[in-house]
This record gives C-alpha cells, sequence and structure tokens, in this order.
C-alpha cells in the first residue's frame, strides 16, 4: 500500500521502523562529536582499539579510531557505541542547534545515502519526504516572521 501514486517509493510495511530510523538521523544530525569522541577515549582507557572494537561488537578498530577522531558515525555504529557507553541515544545530541539549518539537511540526506542496508529507492523516498518536512518547515518560520 503506498501514500500517493507520485510519491510511491516504498510500501508502509517495508519501513515499520521509520519513526524511529528518522529520529536517528536527526540526532545524527546534531552530534557532540567532541563529547562523543571523548567519552569513547576516556572509556576505552588503556585498552587497545582491537580489544574495544570487539567489546563494542560489530565495529573495527579502524572505524574506533575514526570516532575518536570526532568522525561522524552511520547510525548502526552509533546505537551500538551508545549501548557500549551505557548511555541513551540522545545523549550526545547537541540542544543549541537549530534542527532546521541547511548543514543538517544534508548531514541527513548524506547518511541516507552512505547506509549500505537501506535499499536505494527507499532512501530515495526518505529524502523525498526529509526534502518536503524541511520546505515545510521554511515556510512555516517565513509566516511567523
Amino acid at each position: 500500500m503506498c501514500f500517493s501514486d507520485t510519491f510511491c517509493y516504498f510500501r508502509v510495511t517495508d519501513f515499520f521502523q521509520a519513526p524511529c530510523f528518522i529520529l536517528q538521523l536527526s540526532i545524527m544530525a546534531s552530534l557532540n562529536t567532541r563529547l562523543f569522541s571523548d567519552m569513547i577515549k576516556e572509556n576505552r582507557g588503556n585498552k587497545g582499539l582491537r580489544e574495544t572494537a570487539k567489546e563494542i561488537g560489530e565495529i573495527s578498530a579502524t572505524t574506533l579510531s575514526r570516532l575518536e577522531n570526532e568522525h561522524l558515525p552511520d547510525i548502526q555504529t552509533y546505537l551500538r557505541v551508545c549501548n557500549w557507553l551505557n548511555v541513551p541515544s540522545d545523549f550526545f545530541q547537541q540542544t543549541d542547534n537549530n534542527i532546521s539549518s541547511p548543514s543538517q539537511k544534508r548531514t541527513i540526506i548524506a547518511h541516507l545515502r552512505a547506509d549500505k542496508l537501506l535499499p536505494k529507492k527507499n532512501a530515495t523516498a526518505l529524502i523525498n519526504m526529509i526534502e518536503l518536512a524541511y520546505a515545510e518547515l521554511e515556510k512555516q518560520s517565513a509566516i511567523e516572521k
């Protein structure tokens, strides 16, 4: 079942986790990478990268090194590391950022395009939804001014 013929790229059943996925994308767009990196380093202590990556599970030592150097993780890695750090997934969210900023929109879209597990047609559908949502935010912002 599709929402409309024009924007139909997936069935609702394909995205039973879509609200959670979109929420995670918004968290990634405003991630405090410095705090995230510092907590990883602190929690790792004197353990090696390989040992810590194995402890976290399903991430490589190279990925862990990138995270310690304040690179933005993919969503699955971010959730695994948050679990390892024993913090909620919104712990590193920067609250002073405006979610409607163009750079955050680009970050969300980049994550969708880079997600290897998400089929391209579904990523395209989500990107279209995000574009529409940001356009609506811009309209509302202009009306309020």
